[in-house]
């Protein structure tokens, strides 16, 4: 039996779906890969499967982290490691979901080790984001050139970070990773796919996904965070889950109901694709595993148990 089975793809792609049918053939314990689905507070922004989807598997790392704690990949790391030996100390396969790409890299390539940053740099940086983010990606491109060609540029929260390891430790982020620890699991220890779907299903479903939000009351969510004071913190989750921003905007009257779905099906399309672009440059080992029909999830799910 092979360690774990991992599923990644773009978001409203159904992993979360092929798991939980995985989970009915075999004795599995699924666990969550996705860096937003860890946060309590975010359950219907983040599409974070309910416990009725979970009645039938145990579960790990979804909803376990207050809203305002900070959580990283390497905290991650920690978690996913002792979720995958308690899933084999009871015969039980650990099924690893989620379409947070860095989470695999870590756990199959290692982890690099990156000085924290000082509480002055991070409070420029946060002076920076707000006033003038462009700052980030100017210094980088000047003084660390090899970060600047391989980062996300849209990534504001990644470009900040690149930005604040440079200027606290006078290195990149590329010298810094390559210091890496061994990994978790190996390559040939794991089934590893990624899901694929044409693009009208997948537009489909991120519409369908979208309308779903308010129907489960996004709007509650949204204005439960809004109301605290998390969002002093410029690196909260809640600033880069999608809808967070439409919904707020919807909720302070500034767009109607169709204008902010409309405004995150852009979002969640665009974040698809950048997704795409991740999965074909970093998980290029990986095997594709294309959706053709909806009701192909059932189909995938049988056939990577039997793989």
């Amino acid at each position: 039996m092979k360690s774990a089975i991992c599923i990644t793809g773009c978001t409203a792609t159904g992993k979360s779906k092929i798991a939980n049918e995985i989970a009915e053939i075999r004795p599995s314990v699924i666990i969550n890969a996705d860096s937003i689905q860890v946060y309590q507070c975010m359950r219907v922004l983040s599409s974070r499967p309910s416990d009725d989807d979970f009645q039938n598997c145990e579960n790990r790392l979804y909803g376990h982290i207050e809203c305002g704690v900070d959580y990283s990949v390497g905290k991650w790391l920690q978690e996913v490691e002792i979720a995958i030996k308690y899933a084999h100390s009871r015969k039980k396969t650990p099924i690893i979901v989620g379409g947070t790409g860095l989470y695999f890299s870590a756990l199959f390539k290692g982890l690099s080790f990156i000085p924290p940053v000082s509480k002055e740099t991070k409070k420029k940086s946060q002076q920076l984001r707000k006033n003038s983010p462009e700052v980030f990606l100017i210094d980088l491109k000047a003084n660390d050139n090899e970060t600047y060609k391989n980062i996300d540029k849209q990534n504001v929260v990644r470009v900040q970070r690149a930005w604040e390891v440079f200027t606290d430790t006078g290195y990149g982020l590329s010298y810094w990773q390559e210091k890496q620890n061994s990994p978790f699991l190996r390559n040939h220890e794991c089934k590893r796919f990624i899901i694929s779907c044409d693009k009208s299903i997948l537009e489909d479903n991120i519409s369908n996904r979208s309308h779903k939000m308010f129907e489960q009351g996004v709007e509650l969510e949204v204005k439960s965070i809004l109301n605290s004071n998390f969002l002093s913190n410029a690196a909260h989750p809640a600033h880069k889950a999608i809808g967070f921003s439409a919904v707020s905007e919807y909720i302070q009257g500034k767009l109607g109901l169709e204008e902010a779905i409309s405004v995150i099906n852009v979002k969640t399309r665009q974040y698809a694709k950048r997704q795409r672009t991740w999965f074909r440059n970093q998980m290029h080992d990986w095997e594709i595993l294309e959706l053709t029909t909806k009701a192909g999830l059932g189909e995938a799910a049988k056939l990577i148990d039997s793989k």
